[in-house]
């Protein structure tokens, strides 16, 4: 850059992400010089996403990773001064289940809480029904869109009891002709 009068002006220089910055100059011949340091902070809350996503679950029990979600800017800062209410919520589960996402029945701890410097995290999360595919989004008041987690699965519980599915009738002892339980 080609100074005028001994300064350069450099303009249209920009960052996305906040974090506190220092510029240095340089030129051939010339000492370096460092400026202060320069403070960016996030934009206007505009979006929620995912920081922490759900894992490492078993049905009917807490998630051994718990969700936290956070507001953003557009990109993609926590913005630390939001208190945004936050709402998590079952959104999707395998294409091969059977069985409706209501009786799947996502709880924690609170489902809707408000945001402590810009993030949530949910506690106590667990769904009640095996699925190998779940996937839980999070949506924020005034913010646009939601944030869908990535698909994770939840395990079958152990058993904790046997019981037969058909009633056992007319077996008869040396192979007789009874039916089948």
């Amino acid at each position: 850059m080609a100074a005028a009068g001994g300064v350069a002006t450099f303009a249209a220089c920009k960052t996305t992400k906040s974090g506190s910055y220092t510029l240095t100059a340089s030129a051939d011949g010339l000492t370096s010089a460092t400026s202060n340091s320069v403070a960016i902070t996030a934009g206007a809350a505009a979006k929620v996403a995912f920081t922490v996503e759900p894992g490492g679950a078993t049905a009917g029990a807490v998630w051994s990773t718990q969700p936290v979600a956070a507001v953003q800017d557009s990109y993609g800062n926590t913005v630390t001064t939001s208190s945004a209410t936050l709402v998590l919520a079952l959104n999707s589960m395998s294409v091969n289940s059977n069985e409706g996402i209501g009786i799947a029945a996502l709880s924690c701890n609170g489902l809707q809480q408000s945001a402590v410097n810009g993030v949530v995290t949910f506690i106590g999360c667990r769904i009640r029904k095996a699925d190998p595919a779940y996937k839980i989004a999070v949506t924020g008041t005034n913010l646009a869109g939601k944030d869908t987690s990535a698909a994770f699965a939840v395990e079958p519980a152990p058993a904790s009891s046997l019981q037969f599915a058909r009633g056992v009738y007319g077996v008869a002892a040396f192979g007789g002709t009874g039916g089948a339980p």
